[in-house]
């Protein structure tokens, strides 16, 4: 089994959202490290972004599993949840740690923990690639923000947030790809609220 710390699917009746599975899809093979996928609460980032990553460990279902190239597979996923208000930059650098086995940083510096961390993160993505999912970031989170824009090769980060592009970014350039969410597609919408009703 490839070790993951995510959690457990909040559905396991996705609906709509091929287009944006497509673009995470082809995204896993592309040389760009960082998918952002933006939009306002509740439009479903964290759902998408957990999708793909499960389909990234032979568990897609629904429209995830229903697509013309097979999801890319990874060596390691690992989910980092920043809507804790507050999430330290080590609380960041300790949890890659500890999914990577390196219980042993907990207790280091910063600056200590984060050369090591890169560094494990680089060692690891030998044996396939590695996937950040850091989801709920904004603005104030700028050394994790930084951390992601320099991924060692073979790291890959889907990063979910209610700001936009251009102020997580800000003074930083990086290649990436951005997704704007908006509501759902008309089919989309009416097969969901069936499917909401049947199920009540």
């Amino acid at each position: 089994a490839v070790p993951h710390n995510l959690p457990t699917r909040w559905t396991d009746r996705f609906i709509g959202r091929r287009e944006v599975l497509d673009m995470l899809n082809r995204w896993m093979r592309d040389a760009s490290p960082l998918c952002l996928i933006t939009g306002w609460s509740g439009m479903g980032k964290s759902t998408i972004a957990l999708e793909a990553a499960y389909a990234c460990l032979g568990e897609a279902h629904g429209v995830a599993a229903d697509t013309e190239v097979p999801w890319l597979p990874v060596a390691c996923a690992i989910w980092i949840s920043a809507d804790l208000k507050g999430m330290s930059y080590g609380c960041f650098l300790d949890t890659i740690a500890y999914q990577l086995g390196r219980a042993e940083l907990l207790g280091q510096s910063e600056n200590e923990k984060q050369l090591v961390v890169r560094g494990a993160l680089a060692s690891h993505a030998s044996a396939g690639t590695i996937l950040l999912i850091v989801d709920n970031v904004d603005a104030s989170d700028r050394d994790i923000l930084f951390f992601l824009t320099n991924l060692p090769q073979g790291t890959k980060a889907i990063i979910t947030s209610r700001d936009h592009r251009h102020n997580l970014f800000r003074g930083i350039s990086r290649d990436l790809l951005a997704i704007r969410l908006g509501g759902f597609e008309r089919e989309d919408a009416l097969r969901y609220l069936r499917q909401e009703a049947q199920h009540h």
